[in-house]
């Protein structure tokens, strides 16, 4: 009697792991979906809110300009996030123009920041001519205004060598790949250059370049000078405590 019932118990047992097993996919795959939904929910609200804001501010008359700079920031960004980015653009593209005016022969933060905005859209768009021309603008502007080690320089740098990489990545021939990924890692060096005076070296700016040079050095087949540079990446990352992830 207590095998049978024993049997019993087992099979019951082996019944309800089957169900849970071929049931388990589905059940995941059904939360994932609801999680992205939530997401996707989200980033509506957020720019269904932004666009509110925005339009408040402009229809204000007595509204400040810097006031409807910081509601477009928030729009754009909101678009960004919803891959919306021919509007992002076209509002980025307006703010330059309305932020050019505000500084004659001398450093134009409002400007600079909203161009490197423009360009980080064309680039996340996969319009890299369009974002190397913005960067390469926005360089020439702080180069000519800012001290030569300024570190916003490196960034600048930095934003304009992966630039050049992603339209190096884009040829299939292998001359056309290499004369792009050399320019990007001739940046790249300029602005770890500028890194090393301004004694940031443990910095997240010195590991971007780091881990971007190990990128541009690796993808030229130099194997060993890539990973002298992957090694110094994550241990900055870890002296951050930060996740080292290869990019």
């Amino acid at each position: 009697m207590k095998k049978v019932f024993a049997m019993q118990v087992f099979f019951v047992i082996a019944v309800f792991a089957i169900v849970i097993g071929a049931t388990f996919p589905s059940r995941y795959q059904s939360i994932e979906y609801q999680k992205n939904n939530r997401y996707d929910d989200q980033v509506k609200n957020q720019l269904e809110l932004a666009q509110l804001r925005y339009d408040k501010v402009l229809g204000d008359p007595d509204h400040k300009m810097s006031d409807v700079w910081q509601a477009r920031d928030t729009l754009v960004d909101c678009l960004w996030e919803s891959q919306r980015f021919d509007e992002a653009m076209k509002l980025m593209t307006q703010q330059m123009a309305e932020t050019w005016p505000l500084k004659h022969n001398e450093y134009n933060h409002a400007w600079a920041e909203t161009s490197r905005k423009l360009g980080d859209l064309h680039r996340d768009a996969f319009q890299i001519e369009a974002a190397i021309v913005v960067y390469q603008s926005v360089l020439d502007h702080d180069k000519q205004y800012l001290k030569a080690d300024d570190p916003i320089i490196a960034r600048d740098l930095n934003n304009l060598a992966m630039a050049l990489y992603m339209k190096g990545s884009g040829f299939e021939e292998k001359d056309k790949r290499y004369q792009e990924f050399a320019k990007a890692e001739s940046y790249l060096k300029q602005g770890l250059d500028i890194i090393k005076k301004n004694n940031i070296e443990k910095s997240t700016k010195a590991s971007s370049i780091y881990w971007n040079l190990y990128l541009v050095v690796r993808d030229q087949e130099k194997i060993q000078e890539a990973e002298n540079y992957r090694t110094i990446a994550q241990a900055i990352d870890k002296s951050m405590n930060r996740v080292c992830r290869e990019p």
